[in-house]
């Protein structure tokens, strides 16, 4: 036993998890938040931060002592942040190109969320299974599952504009209140399951995103690779673009890719695009424009459009974008749109 703790200490997870769970906890009690994470120990300000992770065991600690009286506190959780409390992946995830897209790029960063992360989309005859998992000596408590379960249920909805399961598993006794799980699902839900899975028909998976954005979901997932130490999965092939659109339109993409590497240079991009750099800047003075404004425009594009998202946090676009510096941010983001990010969003949410 001690060694598997001694194991499970040094697995993290985003501190935001352990924020859902204290505002769930005060949007239940009509408790403060602050006095929550008193409860347990905790400031505010050291779960609130987008990018701070907190160990394994302080998550299922917390999680499972504010879910103590009430076995549907997961349930509860995912319906009260199904729509907010996006992160790089759920972003990645709406970008996508298809259902398929979206939870394949779920799975392929799971470990972004939790260190631990062992989830897999398994097709199997008419049917597509998306089966959470830790790997080896790790566990979570129902709460959590059902909390994942929930909100890969919810978010599947948002992604193609409605898309019930066929059913949900859980690894639990039922729900006190079995009917409003089912509400929530809108799926029968098999109990004492092997293992957290939801479940969808096959023929869902070429259902189309209805936010896809090729240029935007090709940025962060480049980024959540980099940040994982992932090999690329979509290099850019090198193009000869002969139109003028087609030139602009290739220098967008690849820029999409090498602003997160901090290479966004005119010397990089001509490279990438198998040319130099005085015939890619011969190229796009032709269509009307120059290297300077299409890497302002990539960068505008994508500020305005995350800083859109219901929730959005200012701190991680500016992370997103490779801004070292949120005055920085602020300072570009305000002569994009004459606006701070903040009022920005406040004025488009």
């Amino acid at each position: 036993m001690a060694d598997r703790h001694a194991e499970e200490a040094g697995v993290t997870a985003f501190a935001n998890a352990i924020a859902v769970a204290v505002l769930t906890a005060a949007w239940r009690t009509g408790d403060a938040p602050p006095v929550i994470a008193a409860r347990l120990g905790l400031a505010v300000e050291s779960i609130a931060d987008p990018v701070r992770r907190v160990s394994h065991a302080l998550l299922v600690r917390c999680w499972t002592m504010l879910a103590e009286d009430a076995d549907d506190f997961g349930l509860r959780a995912a319906r009260l942040f199904a729509g907010g409390g996006r992160s790089l992946v759920d972003y990645a995830m709406m970008s996508a190109r298809d259902l398929h897209g979206g939870i394949a790029t779920f799975v392929r960063f799971q470990r972004w969320m939790h260190d631990a992360a062992d989830h897999r989309l398994r097709i199997d005859g008419e049917e597509a299974t998306l089966q959470f998992g830790l790997v080896r000596g790790h566990r979570l408590p129902a709460v959590i599952w059902d909390f994942l379960t929930g909100m890969a249920a919810l978010r599947v909805q948002a992604l193609v504009g409605g898309m019930t399961p066929l059913r949900v598993h859980l690894p639990r006794a039922e729900h006190s209140d079995a009917e409003a799980a089912r509400d929530l699902f809108a799926a029968p839900v098999v109990y004492d399951a092997a293992a957290p899975a939801v479940v969808w028909p096959r023929s869902a998976l070429t259902r189309p995103v209805v936010a896809r954005d090729d240029a935007l979901h090709h940025l962060l997932a480049r980024q959540l690779e980099v940040a994982l130490g992932l090999p690329s999965a979509t290099e850019p092939q090198l193009l000869a673009a002969e139109a003028s659109e087609e030139t602009v339109a290739a220098v967008r993409r690849v820029l999409a890719t090498e602003l997160l590497r901090g290479e966004a240079s005119m010397t990089t991009v001509a490279r990438r695009l198998g040319t130099s750099s005085r015939s890619l800047q011969r190229r796009l003075q032709a269509s009307g424009t120059t290297f300077q404004a299409e890497l302002d425009g990539v960068r505008r594009a994508l500020a305005q459009r995350l800083m859109a998202e219901p929730g959005a946090s200012a701190k991680a676009v500016a992370f997103s974008l490779g801004f070292s510096e949120m005055s920085a941010f602020t300072r570009a983001f305000r002569r994009w749109t004459g606006q701070t990010p903040t009022a920005y969003a406040r004025a488009t949410t």
